[in-house]
C-alpha cells in the first residue's frame, strides 16, 4: 500500500511541475505578435517583400528597438525616397499597433548584400503591450539570408 501512496504523490508532483511550467510559458508567449516575411506580387517573377507584424491582442502593442544584423537589408515604412534612405541607414521608428492591427515594412535588399548571399541575417525588435507592461521587453526575431530573400522576390505568389 505504501508503494501506491508514493506513486500518487509522485504523479501529483510531476503534474504540479508541468502545470507551473505551462502557466509560465503561457504568460511569457501568449499574445506574441506575428512577425513574418510577406511577399506581394508587383509583376510576375518580381515580388515586393515585406516584414509583416500583426497584433493578435485586443490592446495596443509597442514595437521598438529594431535591429538588423548584419546590415544587409533595410526596413522602410513606405516607398518614398526619404523612407528608403532612412532604411539604408538603419533608422526604423517605434511603432504602436492598434488592437488586431498590422504593420508592413518594405524589405529592401541593400547593395552590401552582394557577394554575401549566404550570410545569416537576423531581423529583431522588442515588443510590449500597453495595458500591463512587463518589466522586461520580449523579443521578436526572424533569421534569413539574402539568397532566401532573392528566392522569395522571384517566387510565384498565389493570392
Amino acid at each position: 500500500m505504501d508503494w501506491f501512496l508514493e506513486s500518487v504523490k509522485l504523479i501529483g508532483a510531476v503534474l504540479a511541475i508541468a502545470t507551473a511550467a505551462f502557466i509560465v510559458f503561457d504568460r511569457v508567449f501568449r499574445g506574441r505578435p506575428i512577425f513574418a516575411l510577406h511577399a506581394k506580387v508587383r509583376v510576375p517573377g518580381d515580388n515586393d517583400l515585406f516584414l509583416r507584424v500583426k497584433n493578435v491582442l485586443d490592446e495596443d502593442v509597442v514595437i521598438e528597438n529594431w535591429d538588423v544584423s548584419p546590415e544587409l537589408v533595410g526596413l522602410s515604412t513606405d516607398q518614398s525616397m526619404l523612407a528608403i534612405v532612412k532604411a539604408a541607414i538603419g533608422n526604423i521608428p517605434t511603432a504602436i499597433l492598434s488592437p488586431l492591427g498590422e504593420l508592413k515594412l518594405t524589405l529592401i535588399i541593400l547593395g552590401t548584400a552582394t557577394g554575401r548571399e549566404n550570410v545569416p541575417i537576423t531581423i529583431s525588435a522588442e515588443w510590449n503591450n500597453t495595458r500591463r507592461p512587463w518589466p522586461f521587453r520580449r523579443t521578436l526575431k526572424i533569421k534569413t539570408t539574402a539568397a532566401r530573400l532573392h528566392e522569395l522576390k522571384g517566387a510565384h505568389v498565389i493570392l
